[in-house]
């Protein structure tokens, strides 16, 4: 029975090869130089810069009507505007790839070590399960197998949940540096300046994201000690068979925790920002 053996360690081996290659893509993913990747094109900034026009041009008819535009500090006035616009827009994709890259680093130093503690307390479950004795006809390697089988395609469901997740992040904050300049643009015209800040609270809110997935990690981390499965014999003598199958389920129960708060966290920034 030592082929049951051998397959329970390449179990083991496989769960550690999973999460250590999520690992590395999630980090990979979120290591994207988004602005760097000209999202923005050309056509998108001539629109805002047209737009930004527009909007001056309808305030300078504003103030014409209201016989407000008669000295040449009025006109020097809306130039600047102009000029400050024009700036901005143009600049547009490195402001905002700043803003994502601080919010960013905040998080990513969480997020590895989130994943350091995520593949020790998986790997105890195996240790654990890998560790009685195999019994007269090895049936405990057998059932070693079918527990780790089931470990690694949960671990890997709830991995590929988790970097959809982030991946469908780092989209929405490419999207908004795509419309960003449009956005942008909006701030120039009193009447339309509410969809431009409502644009930057948006994207605030989407790129501390990445910040609050890096707190739920610190959670993680401190509370994941609390689900490493020790002393097999000893915990079913205190807590029963259920309480030690509970016990033995459990790193693999707050992973499934760790995902779904993971995937709750844009509706909790965004209600923190009211976007």
């Amino acid at each position: 029975m030592e082929i049951f053996k051998d397959n329970a360690l390449a179990y083991a081996d496989l769960i550690s090869s999973i999460i250590n290659s999520f690992k590395e893509i999630i980090l990979n993913i979120l290591g994207i130089n988004i602005y760097d990747a000209n999202i923005v094109t050309t056509g998108i900034e001539s629109a805002a810069l047209s737009l930004a026009g527009l909007f001056l041009a309808m305030e300078m008819i504003s103030m014409i009507s209201e016989f407000r535009f008669e000295r040449i500090e009025d006109a020097i006035r809306l130039w600047i505007k102009l000029l400050f616009a024009k700036i901005i827009i143009e600049n547009s994709s490195n402001i905002i790839g700043s803003i994502y890259d601080l919010f960013k680093g905040l998080g990513v130093v969480s997020i590895d070590d989130g994943f350091s503690k995520i593949s020790g307390s998986i790997g105890n479950i195996t240790e654990a399960a890998i560790a009685p004795n195999k019994g007269l006809l090895g049936e405990g390697y057998i059932f070693s197998c079918i527990v780790l089988l089931i470990v690694t395609l949960v671990v890997s469901a709830l991995l590929i949940m988790l970097t959809i997740e982030i991946m469908g992040i780092v989209f929405e904050i490419g999207i908004h540096q795509a419309i960003g300049p449009i956005a942008i643009s909006t701030l120039c015209n009193s009447t339309a300046r509410s969809t431009g800040i409502a644009f930057i609270k948006s994207y605030a809110a989407v790129c501390l994201q990445t910040t609050v997935i890096g707190a739920i990690f610190t959670v993680y981390v401190k509370f994941a000690d609390d689900f490493i499965v020790s002393d097999l014999s000893e915990k079913i003598a205190n807590v029963g068979a259920f309480g030690i199958m509970f016990r033995f389920l459990s790193p693999v129960l707050s992973l499934a925790v760790l995902c779904i708060t993971v995937k709750k966290s844009g509706d909790l920034t965004k209600r923190m920002f009211g976007a």
